[in-house]
């Protein structure tokens, strides 16, 4: 089996056991992880963070916007740029100015602020599943392997805890991130810990 063939059947499986959550369960988780969000920004003194418009179940981060931007912090979305697979992150204010974008995903609008990524970036990052070296089960178009190419920020894996599995294939694209967060709270992924990360402090270096 190839690596696209083997990713591809994960991606099948992930997507059918996340239909299977409960609504119930998924705002309970999505509270408890943008809490956890929210707290990790406090901790590394963000300027800025990312976040993602959830979709087909994925935890639900938009109750972070309003309670980190009391805390000065920018709020960015992404704009996917099909004709090159990348993502262009603006600044929001407010969940209610964005509209409909590629793939059915609520975008910010094309005039709005562009933001420019620092090391007191945090980015949390979108997956079907993680591996407990800190790799991503992406949706298979590579936007974010992309984006994190080139990110100098820390990239925070946001996921339900049944779905960081032990190992997943990857390719030489594939990245880590550098933490992850589920309900369970914030863990190191044996990768990042060659960069000596740690929650409390963000990336030296």
């Amino acid at each position: 089996m190839t690596l696209a063939e083997k990713k591809s059947a994960l991606r099948k499986n992930a997507l059918a056991d996340r239909k299977e959550l409960c609504g119930k369960y998924i705002s309970s988780a999505s509270l408890k992880i943008s809490e956890q969000l929210i707290d990790l920004a406090l901790k590394v003194q963000a300027d800025t963070v990312l976040l993602f418009y959830p979709i087909k179940n994925e935890p639900d981060l938009l109750c972070s916007v309003n309670k980190l931007r009391a805390h000065g912090i920018t709020v960015g979305f992404p704009i996917s740029v099909t004709e090159t697979l990348t993502l262009d992150f603006r600044a929001v204010s407010d969940i209610s100015d964005m509209s409909l974008g590629a793939y059915g995903i609520r975008e910010p609008m094309k005039n709005a602020q562009k933001i420019k990524t620092t090391k007191r970036t945090l980015c949390a990052v979108p997956a079907l599943a993680f591996d407990k070296d800190g790799y991503r089960l992406g949706y298979g178009k590579g936007y974010y392997d992309r984006f994190l190419s080139d990110f100098d920020g820390t990239s925070v894996g946001v996921t339900y805890k049944d779905f960081i599995l032990d190992t997943l294939p990857r390719g030489e694209f594939d990245l880590s991130v550098d933490l992850i967060i589920t309900e369970g709270g914030v863990t190191l992924p044996n990768e990042a810990a060659k960069k000596n990360i740690h929650p409390e402090k963000g990336s030296e270096g």
